[in-house]
C-alpha cells in the first residue's frame, strides 16, 4: 500500500498540511487488491471444505464395510459404537446443550427402535406357537 505524500507549507497563519496521492485511484486499487485477496481466501476455503468432504465420505466408506469384507457382524457392530461415541463427543464438544440433545434424540430413537423389534419379535413368537398347537395365537 503506497503512503501518501505529506507537503507543509508554512506561511505567516501558520502551518497548513496537505497530502497528495490519496485519490479515488488509489482506493480502486487498495480496494481491487482487498477484492484478490478476498476471492483467493475463499476459493481456498471452498478447496479445504471439499478435501473434508472427501476425507469423510472416505473414511465413512471404509469404516461402513468393514462388517462385509472380514465377514464378522460383531467387528462391524463395535466400529458402529465407537463411531457413535466419536459423534456424541464432537456434538458435545462442539455445544454442550446441542450435544446432550444428540445424545437424548439419539436414545429416544434407539429406545423406539428396539420396542418395535421386540413388538414384532413377540408376534413372531406367538404365531409360531399357534402354529405348534400351544396356546392361542396373534390377534390383533
Amino acid at each position: 500500500m503506497a503512503e501518501p505524500i505529506r507537503v507543509t507549507i508554512k506561511d505567516d497563519t501558520g502551518q497548513q498540511e496537505v497530502s497528495i496521492g490519496t485519490g479515488s485511484a488509489d482506493k480502486q486499487a487498495q480496494t481491487s487488491i482487498k477484492n484478490k485477496q478476498v476471492k483467493a481466501n475463499e476459493r481456498n476455503t471452498q478447496i479445504a471444505a471439499a478435501g473434508v468432504f472427501v476425507a469423510m465420505q472416505s473414511a465413512n466408506y471404509v469404516t461402513s464395510n468393514i462388517g462385509k469384507w472380514t465377514g464378522r457382524q460383531s467387528v462391524q457392530t463395535n466400529i458402529n459404537n465407537a463411531k457413535k461415541v466419536v459423534g456424541y463427543g464432537a456434538a458435545l464438544a462442539a455445544n454442550v446443550w446441542m450435544g446432550l440433545a444428540v445424545i437424548a434424540v439419539d436414545g429416544a430413537t434407539t429406545i423406539a427402535d428396539y420396542m418395535y423389534d421386540r413388538k414384532w419379535e413377540q408376534i413372531r413368537s406367538s404365531q409360531a406357537k399357534a402354529r405348534n398347537g400351544d396356546l392361542g395365537g396373534y390377534r390383533r
